[in-house]
């Protein structure tokens, strides 16, 4: 199991990457939608793939055993006592790719990065209960709801 930071990636294999999860945002973005999310969410999304976009915003990324596209910030909440890690995004780059092998490198990730925890959220999933459900399997357990309102 492995990963690289996408700004380690020669620019043939950004180049192929780029296509995969350009065809792959499509089809996460129209969920979103339907789920009921803000209609400017994921607008800027492209903004993360330039590499000093992600490090003014705090949020790294990375390629997870040629297999998923994690992005992804260290936090501090009130809740936990030790910074923990906060998925961003975490996107399917081909079907049938191990999802545990990704949480299992995703927790790696977590303690190089010094944190106590792993935060993953269900926001892109058509389904909020069955990938919740996914994740409790993998020892994750749900702690809150989040709830949205646009204000605009």
């Amino acid at each position: 199991m492995w990963y690289k930071h996408l700004h380690e990636l020669t620019s043939d294999e950004w180049g192929e990457y780029r296509k995969v999860i350009k065809e792959a945002l499509h089809g996460v973005i129209q969920e979103s939608h339907n789920k009921g999310w803000p209609k400017a969410a994921l607008t800027n999304v492209w903004d993360y793939f330039d590499h000093g976009f992600r490090e003014s915003h705090g949020v790294s990324a990375v390629i997870i055993n040629g297999e998923y596209l994690f992005l992804y910030a260290v936090g501090h909440s009130w809740w936990h006592t030790e910074p923990f890690l906060i998925e961003e995004f975490l996107l399917a780059l081909k079907p049938g790719g191990s999802l545990a092998g990704c949480l299992s490198v995703i927790e790696d990730i977590a303690k190089a990065e010094g944190c106590g925890a792993v935060c993953i959220g269900t926001a892109a999933a058509p389904s909020n209960e069955v990938y919740a459900r996914l994740l409790n399997r993998h020892g994750y357990k749900t702690l809150a709801y989040q709830l949205i309102k646009e204000v605009a």
